[in-house]
C-alpha cells in the first residue's frame, strides 16, 4: 500500500510539474494585472456612485430642514391666531418630517460607512496592482536579459578542440615570457 501511494504522489507531482511549464509565468502574472486593473475600475465606479448618492441625501436632507422651519413659521403664525385644527394638520407633517430626516441622516451615515471602507479597499488594491506591476516589469527585464544572453551564448558557442587549442596556445605564450 505503501509503495502504492509514493507512486501516486509521484504521478501528482510529475503531472503538476507538467502544468507548471505549461503555464507561462509571465502571461498568468499579465491576465493578474488586467483583472486586478478591472477591479479597481470597479471599485473606482462604485465610490464615485456613493459620492454621487451620498450628495443627494445630503440635498434631500437640506430640503427637508428647509420645509421644517417653514412649518414652524407656519406653526407660530397658526398659534398666534389660535387655529388648533390648521396646526394639528402642521405638526402632523412636521413628525412625519422629521421621521424621514433621521432615516435620511442614517443612510447617509451607513452611506459614508461603506464608502470609508471601499476606499480603503481601493487603496490596498492599488498598493497590490503597482506592486505587482514592478514584479511584471522585473519579470519581464529578467526574462528580456535571459533571451539576449541565449542569442549571445548560441552565436558564440566554443567546441572543445577550440578550448584545448586556446589552452596550448595560453601555455606556449606563458612559457616563453
Amino acid at each position: 500500500m505503501a509503495l502504492i501511494k509514493r507512486l501516486g504522489n509521484l504521478l501528482t507531482a510529475d503531472v503538476h510539474a507538467i502544468l507548471d511549464l505549461l503555464e507561462e509565468p509571465l502571461v498568468l502574472l499579465k491576465q493578474a494585472i488586467r483583472d486586478m486593473d478591472a477591479e479597481i475600475e470597479k471599485q473606482r465606479q462604485s465610490l464615485n456612485a456613493l459620492q454621487k448618492e451620498s450628495v443627494r441625501l445630503k440635498e434631500q436632507k437640506q430640503l427637508h430642514d428647509e420645509e421644517l422651519k417653514q412649518i414652524n413659521q407656519d406653526l407660530d403664525l397658526c398659534f398666534e391666531n389660535k387655529s388648533a385644527d390648521l396646526a394639528r394638520g402642521l405638526v402632523k407633517k412636521k413628525l412625519q418630517l422629521k421621521k424621514l430626516v433621521q432615516q435620511t441622516e442614517q443612510a447617509i451615515e451607513a452611506l459614508q460607512k461603506n464608502q470609508t471602507e471601499l476606499e480603503a479597499q481601493l487603496e490596498d488594491n492599488l498598493s497590490k496592482y503597482e506592486s505587482m506591476c514592478q514584479q511584471s516589469e522585473l519579470l519581464m527585464s529578467r526574462e528580456n536579459s535571459q533571451v539576449q544572453s541565449q542569442k549571445y551564448s548560441s552565436n558564440f558557442h566554443v567546441t572543445e578542440d577550440e578550448i584545448e587549442i586556446a589552452l596550448l596556445n595560453e601555455k606556449q605564450a606563458r612559457s616563453q615570457s
